[in-house]
């Protein structure tokens, strides 16, 4: 089961998913959002799968909140959200961006 921290109850947690996968343009059924993001059914179509991810992106930075703002948290939150890495290029401009304090 995710860990979510005391701060954001589970009820806010799946409907902040259900939400933001609303906003783009997925069309599940609420009990779907709730269940995906709960980890209490496999995804299987691609707007599932993307709300998966958009789910454990969310728990990432759920439990990393307390943590200062990094190269590697954004390239794991990236990865999450997109199953891809981030460009090295684009990695320099954060890692500048975050070295001026502007995270």
């Amino acid at each position: 089961m995710m860990n979510v921290r005391k701060e954001t109850s589970v009820k806010q947690y799946y409907r902040f998913v259900e939400f933001v996968s609303k906003m783009c343009g997925y069309s599940l059924t609420h009990e779907r959002y709730k269940r995906i993001a709960l980890d209490l059914l496999v995804a299987q179509s691609k707007q599932e799968i993307e709300v998966k991810r958009l789910s454990n992106a969310f728990v990432y930075v759920l439990n990393n909140s307390k943590q200062d703002m990094s190269k590697e948290i954004i390239q794991n939150i990236y990865y999450l959200l997109t199953n891809t890495l981030l460009t090295e290029s684009i990695g320099g401009i954060i890692s500048l961006i975050a070295s001026i304090g502007g995270f």
